[in-house]
């Protein structure tokens, strides 16, 4: 199916984004549209996924390789249904550190407003606007 891959021609979004889709189960998929304009998965409950970074790690990937990033992205997209555990034992498997911008966490920050919790991220100074954040 995904031929020209192993013919030596670059992935293209849009079939990354099918594989994707493909990739997970049928019920999930359906929740999930493409907007192309902005570089992200839209699920109607206000969830998004950015394929930017996903896309450009596939791409930079040996063709035998991009099966297993395709099975991992595909899981993000059920992360939003799973409950958080309120252990730390329980949850630290799933906690790792990320680089990110401040406008970054101004604009999720900004989302969140509308949320019954405050929103209370986990962040420490990096390098000029760069956070190093716990998610």
């Amino acid at each position: 199916m995904y031929l020209l891959e192993y013919l030596g021609f670059k992935p293209s979004l849009t079939r990354f984004v099918a594989r994707l889709l493909q990739a997970m189960p049928a019920d999930l998929a359906s929740e999930w549209s493409f907007d192309a304009d902005r570089c992200l998965l839209v699920c109607p409950g206000g969830g998004e996924i950015s394929l930017q970074n996903m896309f450009a790690e596939y791409s930079a990937n040996k063709v035998s390789h991009r099966a297993e990033l395709i099975e991992k992205y595909a899981s993000l997209a059920s992360s939003h249904l799973a409950e958080l555990p309120d252990l730390w034992v329980a949850a630290a498997k799933n906690v790792f550190p990320a680089v990110r911008s401040l406008f970054v966490d101004s604009t999720i920050e900004i989302k969140s407003r509308s949320l019954e919790g405050p929103y209370d991220p986990i962040a420490l100074p990096f390098v000029g606007d760069l956070q190093l954040r716990l998610l």
